[in-house]
């Protein structure tokens, strides 16, 4: 008998994720790790879409001139670092026994990019304190105090909102053990958790001279170093309008993949999304967390970076 056919991908695509260290959770529910390398940026989505025209399509006004549709893109970035999860670990820096210990690389710095036809916003999430600890002294309650979230490159120092236009919300506050951010326009809504590390790892009595220098991923002596370096971002796409050429480690699972019985693939063939993605990793990487040129999905874009 033939092999059955793919199901048709859904009409509004459910929630999809990324948590730890990390584990992502595709558009059609698939799931998967995507371990990468340390220090490395990668699109996690890129797409464009023109509302009812397919892009860059153009058709002529009632005096016969010719007019570009609205249109509205996101690109979602992400930095990857070395994870630590509980479990007793020799620091070979200090000889001293640690209550955690390296494993795997989760996110700790985050850009989403919304671009227009008449603006581009963007809003960046990184797990590194912020510098307003003078001003957090006079009025530590609505201090923003998980990490530093930029919106159009200003820090923001406390929690709060902002709208911008009429189709662009942002809001940032703390919770008893986390910070979140939420962004939302009519087509998109991105939260973005900041995660310090476990009470139990005792991060905060780690002394600012056990990292005597810089590592490859930024890390430096200072206590700002120190908190960064065991903290992490969580990511979920709450609401999402995406179109079927969405490209990213993300986006891409938008896309249908069956094996060699026509069976969907619903989890990876190993920890850095084989069967999921469409490309080698690598050809994700971008040079910076607010990258707003990665290409939406083309027939023949995996193919050229096979």
């Amino acid at each position: 008998p033939a092999p059955p056919c793919p199901p048709p991908p859904p009409s509004s695509p459910p929630m999809a994720s990324v948590i730890s260290d990390p584990h992502f959770v595709g558009f059609r529910g698939q799931r998967y790790d995507v371990m990468g390398v340390a220090g490395s940026i990668y699109n996690l989505i890129a797409d464009e879409i023109h509302d009812g025209h397919t892009p860059g399509e153009r058709e002529g006004d009632d005096q016969g001139q010719s007019i570009q549709h609205a249109f509205h893109k996101l690109h979602l970035n992400a930095r990857f670092a070395t994870a630590y999860t509980t479990g007793m670990y020799m620091d070979d820096a200090t000889m001293t026994m640690r209550k955690f210990r390296p494993q795997g690389t989760w996110m700790r710095e985050i850009g989403v990019v919304l671009t227009t036809a008449e603006d581009q916003h963007v809003v960046t999430a990184s797990t590194r304190p912020h510098d307003f600890a003078d001003l957090c002294e006079l009025k530590p309650d609505e201090c923003f105090r998980w990490g530093t979230l930029a919106i159009n490159g200003i820090d923001q120092a406390f929690v709060g909102s902002l709208t911008m236009g009429a189709a662009l919300n942002i809001t940032w506050r703390n919770s008893k053990s986390f910070g979140r951010a939420t962004i939302a326009t009519p087509h998109h809504e991105v939260e973005i958790d900041f995660v310090p590390p476990p009470e139990q790892w005792g991060v905060s009595q780690l002394e600012a001279g056990a990292y005597p220098t810089a590592d490859d991923e930024g890390d430096t002596e200072d206590d700002k170093g120190i908190m960064t370096k065991y903290s992490h971002l969580n990511l979920k796409l709450v609401r999402v309008s995406i179109s079927e050429r969405a490209n990213g480690i993300i986006g891409c699972s938008i896309r249908s993949k069956t094996d060699t019985d026509g069976t969907e693939i619903m989890r990876a063939f190993d920890k850095n999304g084989s069967g999921i993605l469409e490309a080698p990793l690598s050809a994700y990487k971008v040079a910076s967390i607010e990258d707003d040129q990665f290409p939406s999905y083309t027939e023949d874009w995996d193919q050229m970076r096979a």
